[in-house]
């Protein structure tokens, strides 16, 4: 399988702490779902931003594919339609409802609107969120906003998929449905990697990597 996201070698450190990543290299390529676990603080979220092009690294580099033209790596950053992700802040806009939050990323690549909407309905009807499609984040629940920018992430089907920590407010029907559409994202060719403590994801992933003070091992598979 192809290729699509590729570290190597990458560190970083904030100011004299020890690195909290330390010369990770990995390879993601497409299908591949990878649970990403740790103890807190042994620099998941770190590496996930490094990834994400989020931060940058002291040194070593991150490519991604998708950009130029020949389905080789490049280190230009990606867009939504290349990677999405989902960080622990999820930055929704609360000016706008669900499902508008869920179709922006369509909205602004252009998508048609009959297109865009239909794909909106399937990610929300998927994670439960139909009945909130009009309100305001505001006016859902942690766990809701949380389904709410997965499914974002979710709407271009793209290459990359990032979670960081996406089940830790969820009861475990709601943390079902997102395993659920993570699983099915990958099923369809997107790379999925998936910082979790979550055991139901730990189990359906193809791969686990373990991190712990900064430094990546593979443990085994799902």
């Amino acid at each position: 399988m192809r290729v699509v996201l590729e570290a190597t070698a990458v560190t970083k450190r904030y100011g004299t702490n020890p690195p909290a990543v330390d010369a990770v290299s990995l390879a993601l390529a497409e299908g591949d779902l990878v649970a990403l676990s740790g103890p807190s603080g042994s620099g998941k979220t770190t590496l996930v931003h490094l990834l994400a092009a989020f931060e940058q690294p002291e040194t070593g580099a991150v490519r991604w594919a998708g950009l130029d033209g020949n389905g080789g790596l490049t280190s230009t950053p990606p867009t939504w339609a290349q990677l999405s992700f989902v960080p622990q802040a999820l930055g929704l806009l609360h000016e706008l409802t669900v499902a508008d939050n869920v179709g922006l990323p369509a909205r602004l690549a252009m998508v048609g609107e009959a297109e865009r909407d239909a794909r909106t309905a399937a990610l929300l009807e998927a994670l439960g969120l139909a009945h909130l499609a009009r309100r305001r984040p505001g006016q859902c629940s942690l766990g809701e906003q949380q389904r709410v920018a997965v499914a974002r992430a979710l709407h271009r089907r793209p290459l990359v998929l990032l979670l960081d920590e996406p089940t830790a407010p969820q009861d475990a029907a709601s943390t079902q449905r997102i395993d659920d559409v993570v699983t099915t994202a990958a099923f369809h060719g997107t790379a999925c990697l998936v910082a979790t403590h979550d055991p139901a994801m730990v189990a359906v992933a193809h791969r686990r990597w373990h991190l712990i003070d900064g430094t990546l091992e593979e443990v085994d598979g799902g």
